[in-house]
């Protein structure tokens, strides 16, 4: 349950950041993919209460203190970086970070519910989010690899 309750605080979170960091990315693709982004984890959020109410449980927010850290540092890259060369690089390095915490975390919901035998809903419900966040890390590193970085290595032979 208290992993149940870090994921729901760290979605509450994320939905609160997110919409201040999208506008400061230059990449089209790296904005669309944080809007989808946004969106996904609003459904996270929902399918968490739902969890929480198979389980009859009275959701609780507690804070997520591992999440609050990661969204802050991204908030202080943002604002105190001028370079558009490097900062979607390193954006796209932070926002790792927090889904590589998400499927961390949902793995280890989705198996522990699979092993209490759980409802079949609800290993449904964070199989579900866990293959969206795999995906989205997917995205990332694909978009990385063959624009994002590329851009910021030209940056640092060019200086």
């Amino acid at each position: 349950m208290e992993y149940l309750k870090d994921m729901y605080s760290a979605e509450k979170k994320q939905i609160e950041y997110l919409p201040q960091f999208i506008p400061k990315l230059e990449n089209n693709y790296l904005q669309k993919l944080l809007e989808q982004n946004l969106n996904d984890t609003k459904i996270h959020e929902k399918r968490i209460e739902n969890i929480f109410t198979l389980l009859k449980d009275n959701f609780h927010l507690r804070e997520d203190l591992v999440m609050e850290e990661l969204l802050e540092r991204i908030n202080t890259l943002l604002k105190y970086s001028d370079n558009s060369e490097i900062l979607d690089a390193s954006f796209i390095s932070s926002m790792q970070n927090i889904v590589h915490y998400e499927i961390a975390t949902y793995g280890t919901l989705r198996s522990l519910a699979a092993t209490l035998n759980y409802q079949k809903d609800i290993c449904n419900l964070l199989t579900q989010t866990l293959e969206e966040e795999k995906k989205l890390d997917q995205e990332l590193t694909k978009l990385a690899k063959e624009a994002v970085n590329l851009k910021a290595k030209d940056f640092f032979l060019e200086t």
